[in-house]
């Protein structure tokens, strides 16, 4: 997910569960405060982790890069992502859908 380019992108991801998602978007040096949010609810703001499930980490908070990674995604973490940044001048975002595909075992 880009967003240093874009104020506004859309992707959607399709899985299978069980799989481990890795989102990320891009920054630069004009942003301030970045944060990964899943519908209403912060996942991170910067460093500081907000929620409390274990299988969601933050894999890099650098200058070109925020990146989560979910693990062992099931149905429950289907949904948007958004990664939403300030900068100096005004905020952006970017979105991911997750769409997570139940598998069966016969």
């Amino acid at each position: 997910m880009d967003v240093g380019a874009l104020s506004a992108v859309h992707k959607v991801l399709t899985l299978s569960a069980l799989d481990t998602e890795s989102t990320w978007c891009s920054v630069d040096n004009r942003v301030t405060r970045v944060a990964w949010l899943n519908r209403s609810s912060i996942l991170y703001a910067g460093n500081d982790k907000w929620c409390l499930d274990p299988r969601v980490v933050l894999l890099a908070n650098t200058k070109t890069q925020y990146s989560i990674q979910i693990q062992d995604v099931d149905v429950y973490d289907e949904g948007p992502y958004t990664c939403s940044v300030q900068t100096d001048n005004h905020p952006k975002t970017s979105r991911v859908h997750l769409i997570v595909q139940a598998t069966f075992s016969v």
